[in-house]
């Protein structure tokens, strides 16, 4: 198959061939030579299939194959490849070779041109307008009489070149071009482009930028023509070769068609149905031609407006231009004389439309109609005020809404403060509570009983008493009212607890006379309950109960179980409440009688039977004249603990720890050894730590007749005075500034050089989480405010009982034992330990003393003095010379009979007081021990 034909200088002619290699034919002597591709011979073609030719001035042929270009020099006869940056220079394929008229040759392959000039070879880099690179599979190349470089492109159109500035501008389907796949192109004597494609002819006027297209209509044997295949003679003659045969033409005589057609509207479709005239669509009320407005429903969201050109010569070559202003920007060029829109927006449009004839002659009238879509009812303006006043009318509820929560918010706020002005002032109270039971125990133990000094001094105790209850009730209360309040239930007797409550109002019973009745068929029930919490519960209900029952009534206690639950009934023939005041009787500072009261008793109870996940019910009827009324309170305690966090759930041994102290009406005598001569004496140091000046004083007036005290405002000024005296005992109130007590109990518990002394927690909150609280601290003891004089004085005694007690455990065990430590070996025992260890690796050693332990140890001489005797009730001088000594007996165990070698192995310089010391310990001297073989 020829692909390419080309003539050189002496008149041969050169032909290309697919497969059969490069052809030479010699026209004077009719005989053909062939060059074909020899791997063994470098002077030959690199390939079989040539695709294009080119001979420029120098007599050279550009050669462009399937693998790549070729160069051939006539008269040297001679092939080469170009090679370009020393490497050959290989396409994937050339596919177009032109010489312009500077001589420069252009090359084109799938990825753009190269020009070959000045005997080099260079890239040129075109890009249009919009940045887009020239980087298409190039066909062909055309210089026109204006000196313009036209390329041909394979599916890209026709492209212009702009050397001075690396443009480049495209001509497609889109301004008129048959196809874009252009395969040859040519010029005519006026200037006119012939571009063949793979979809007919084109002939490109560029006086009035337009094309013009032919086919097989106009008379063409095919509408598929043949790469780089046009040839122009000398008579004005074109010669285009195609797929069926070779078609010739002069320019000069092909005539024009001028007409301009008219555009008219022809048909109206809605979803492809042909719309009529007053038809139920309501669109069309005349001829569609005849119209200027559309009107569409939002629903009839598919039509299509068909239209025709004027022009009857070859109309089915008519061209047309369509565009929807108000949705498009640009024309849409078709063939097809309709376009089709779907699912417009609501909204008014413009609709554009032009055409031209078969000779691609333009009507410059525009044909126009206006269409306008309808929205949806739900977006129409009438709509939009009924969501205008809806919307308004909700913002006005929700303003109201904002406005009456912002007022409650307020009034919760102030409500808020009120309770806790008083929560701080319950707090507050419990402090000079504290200072006026102190005195006032005193005064009664001073005074003579029954006398009236006495009976004073008992009334004002038994009234502090109940004002630290009100006190406490409040406090629960407030606790219970915001959720902060923490339950632990431990698996108890419930019937036990109740009796204690019932027995404890026994004699009020009596001096009222009223038939007080316990009504429970089983010994035990056990329950999970906080103990504190449920005494409180039926404390306040049989209170109440004694409070509105007159003198000669009744009250009965009944305890049923049930298959799940625990039932408890309170039942008086009191006053009565009112069936009106029922469903209010658990409501917070609700009170039914005005006069008694404070109205948070039966809320707190309310909250502490919910707390336990349990119900509290209440069934009365109103005291008559002829009638006594009749009260029942009943509480309903589940059984078993699924319906309890299990967080909160305590065995029995946690919660003997968290029981707090609390002074009750009828406190018992507490029973207590009275302080000896002897106890009196003045040994132990304590140091309270307390930043309100009257409790300090008061505690230090109850305890400096037995103790050494010192004193500290707050927390850092404590933790400073307890490094400087190091004190036998810590008393340190929670709630201090600078450094609170939790704090300073942390670190001194976490210090080595404190973590020896006892400390007394004083707090003026008493929920048991406060509690574990300052257990988790460190604290040994935990005192609620407020405390009984009589109680502090019983927890020092025994704190420092238990001190005295270790101090002969920790002696034994450093002056016998060596010291063993565990994962649960306190910090005292670790301290020890590494003493002990110390004197041992050193105890040969002049040096050992009580400087050389305090530099090893890292602990000044004082502080590691006084903690090694609090510990151990023993100096450490006296601990060094007990270790020496010991060793001593075991190295004459182990056979060594030199005293001096003795004295000397265990850090002894003088043998006359080593055997002075060996002596006073074990009544003989080291001679008289070898004497008697090692026998004291």
């Amino acid at each position: 198959m020829v692909k390419a034909i080309a003539i050189d200088k002496s008149q041969n002619i050169w032909i290309g061939t697919g497969l059969g290699g490069l052809n030479l034919f010699d026209p004077k002597t009719a005989t053909f030579t062939i060059f074909k591709q020899n791997t063994a011979n470098s002077n030959s073609i690199v390939s079989d299939n040539v695709n294009c030719l080119v001979i420029n001035r120098q007599n050279k042929i550009f050669i462009g194959t399937d693998v790549g270009l070729n160069i051939y020099d006539i008269d040297k006869q001679r092939f080469s490849f170009f090679e370009t940056n020393g490497k050959t220079f290989l396409y994937k394929s050339i596919n177009a070779l032109y010489e312009d008229r500077k001589g420069n040759i252009w090359v084109g392959g799938p990825t753009g041109i190269h020009i070959y000039k000045n005997s080099k070879l260079e890239y040129q880099h075109f890009r249009q307008a919009s940045g887009e690179s020239l980087t298409y599979d190039i066909n062909c190349f055309f210089e026109d009489s204006k000196g313009q470089m036209w390329v041909g492109t394979y599916h890209h159109g026709l492209a212009l070149l702009q050397p001075k500035n690396n443009n480049f501008r495209i001509f497609d389907t889109n301004k008129g071009l048959p196809s874009d796949n252009v395969l040859a192109i040519t010029e005519d004597k006026n200037d006119n482009l012939w571009i063949s494609t793979d979809n007919g002819l084109a002939k490109y006027d560029p006086y009035v930028n337009a094309f013009r297209s032919f086919n097989i209509i106009d008379g063409l044997p095919d509408n598929q023509f043949n790469t780089n295949s046009v040839l122009n003679d000398s008579e004005g003659k074109i010669f285009f070769g195609t797929y069926n045969g070779l078609v010739s033409f002069n320019p000069q005589n092909i005539q024009k068609n001028t007409f301009a057609p008219t555009t008219v509207f022809s048909n109206l479709k809605l979803f492809n149905i042909p719309v009529k005239i007053d038809d139920k669509s309501g669109v069309l009320n005349a001829d569609i031609n005849f119209i200027k407005n559309l009107t569409f429903k939002h629903d009839q969201n598919i039509f299509t407006i068909e239209f025709s050109a004027l022009n009857f010569v070859k109309s089915n070559k008519n061209k047309y231009a369509y565009m929807l202003k108000g949705f498009e920007k640009n024309w849409n060029y078709v063939d097809i004389p309709s376009a089709t829109y779907t699912n417009l927006p609501a909204g008014d449009y413009q609709f554009l439309v032009k055409s031209a004839n078969n000779d691609g002659i333009w009507n410059r009238n525009i044909k126009k109609i206006n269409i306008k879509v309808l929205p949806p009812f739900w977006r129409t303006w009438w709509a939009y005020l009924i969501y205008l006043t809806a919307v308004s009318i909700i913002a006005y509820y929700i303003a109201k809404f904002l406005k009456a929560r912002s007022q409650l918010r307020q009034e919760l706020h102030f409500e808020k403060m009120k309770l806790d002005f008083f929560t701080n002032v319950s707090h507050e109270i419990r402090t000079p509570l504290t200072l006026i039971l102190g005195p006032i125990e005193k005064l009664e133990k001073l005074t003579t009983e029954n006398s009236l000094a006495n009976k004073y001094a008992v009334s004002i105790k038994n009234n502090t008493n109940r004002l630290y209850r009100l006190v406490n009730e409040l406090l629960d209360f407030r606790k219970a009212d915001s959720g902060k309040m923490h339950l632990y239930f431990v698996k108890e007797d419930l019937v036990g607890v109740i009796k204690e409550v019932f027995d404890s109002f026994q004699t009020l019973a009596e001096v009222k006379d009223i038939q007080y009745t316990f009504k429970c068929f089983y010994p035990e029930i056990l329950v999970y309950f906080d103990k504190n919490q449920i005494e409180k519960v039926f404390f306040n209900l049989l209170s109440n109960a004694f409070k509105f029952t007159n003198k000669g009534g009744a009250i009965n206690l009944k305890v049923t179980l049930k298959a799940k639950n625990v039932k408890v009934s309170i039942t008086d023939n009191g006053k009565g409440i009112p069936i009106k005041n029922l469903d209010d009787i658990f409501t917070k500072f609700y009170q039914v009688d005005q006069s008694m009261g404070t109205g948070i008793g039966l809320a707190l109870t309310k909250s502490l039977i919910e707390l336990h996940k349990g119900k509290i019910s209440v069934k009365s009827k109103p005291a008559t004249q002829d009638k006594a009324g009749k009260t029942t309170f009943t509480v309903l305690l589940k059984l078993g603990k699924d319906h309890l966090n299990e967080i909160n759930i305590l065995p029995m041994s946690q919660n003997e720890n968290i029981i707090i102290e609390d002074i009750e009406d009828n406190l018992s005598e507490i029973i207590t050894d009275n302080l000896t001569e002897e106890n009196k004496i003045k040994t132990a140091s304590i140091l309270i730590v307390e930043d309100n000046d009257e409790v300090r004083d008061f505690i230090k007036q109850s305890l400096e007749t037995n103790y050494f005290v010192y004193e500290s405002e707050n927390g850092l000024e404590g933790w400073k005075t307890a490094l400087q005296i190091i004190p036998d005992l810590i008393i340190s109130d929670v709630m201090m500034p600078i450094m609170d007590g939790l704090e300073l109990c942390k670190k001194i518990k976490t210090d080595l050089r404190t973590s020896h002394i006892p400390v007394i927690m004083l707090t003026a909150k008493s929920a048991p989480v406060h509690h574990l609280h300052g257990l988790q601290h460190g604290a040994d003891a935990y005192i609620t405010k407020l405390f009984s004089d009589q109680i502090l004085q019983l927890k020092i005694q025994n704190l420092l009982s238990l001190k005295v007690a270790l101090q002969q455990k920790y002696s034994e065990q450093i002056l016998k034992l060596p010291i063993i430590i565990n994962s649960e070996s306190s910090k005292d025992e670790v301290f020890l330990q590494r003493l002990q260890q110390i004197v041992e690796e050193n105890i040969s050693s002049t040096n050992l003393d009580l400087a050389f332990i305090t530099t090893e140890i890292g602990m000044s001489k004082s502080v590691l003095y006084k903690k090694f005797s609090a510990l151990t009730n023993l100096s450490l001088n006296e601990f060094i010379k007990n270790q020496r000594l010991k060793h001593a007996v075991e190295l004459f165990q182990k056979g060594e009979t030199s005293t001096l070698t003795v004295a000397l192995q265990v850090g002894f310089n003088d043998v006359k007081y080593f055997s002075r010391e060996f002596k006073k310990k074990y009544g003989i001297t080291p001679s008289e021990y070898l004497k008697n073989k090692g026998e004291i």
